[in-house]
């Protein structure tokens, strides 16, 4: 990224009516997936960006760069897969593909689990978001296990 995107992007996170509009989108985001994508969790949801705002800022109010985890204040799932810890300079850009090589782990080792969305169309989901096909989508969330 060059200078001037940098400082771009930096302005307009601070930008009220930009900051406004991008929770206003993460609001409605999680009002409609009600569960962490990784571990099923249902309380403390958070809308976290795939790709940051501050790295592109034009995607802060796109669906399609959003996915549901589960509460960083309480150690969750935004904190740890999202952030690998640090909010402040980290950031997984293969969140949606982990979040679904965690669910089929989680549905073969807890059958019992009660998820709300089914993986299918958490894959169906991920991969029109990032514009493949659900065969691609597939085998890169599974070449991220093999790594």
């Amino acid at each position: 990224m060059n200078i001037e995107t940098f400082v771009f992007n930096a302005l307009a996170v601070n930008d009220p009516k930009l900051i406004y509009k991008f929770n206003k989108a993460k609001r409605l985001y999680v009002k409609g997936h009600k569960e962490c994508a990784i571990c099923g969790n249902r309380k403390y949801l958070e809308c976290h960006h795939v790709i940051p705002v501050h790295v592109d800022v034009n995607l802060g109010a796109d669906p399609n760069n959003f996915i549901t985890l589960c509460d960083a204040k309480n150690n969750g799932c935004h904190r740890w897969i999202g952030h690998f810890g640090n909010f402040r300079s980290k950031w997984y850009p293969n969140v949606r593909e982990y979040a679904v090589m965690s669910r089929i782990l989680l549905e073969i080792s807890q059958p019992e689990r009660d998820f709300i969305v089914p993986t299918s169309q958490m894959i169906e989901e991920f991969s029109h978001s990032l514009g493949v096909s659900t065969e691609k989508f597939l085998k890169d969330a599974k070449a991220l296990i093999n790594t």
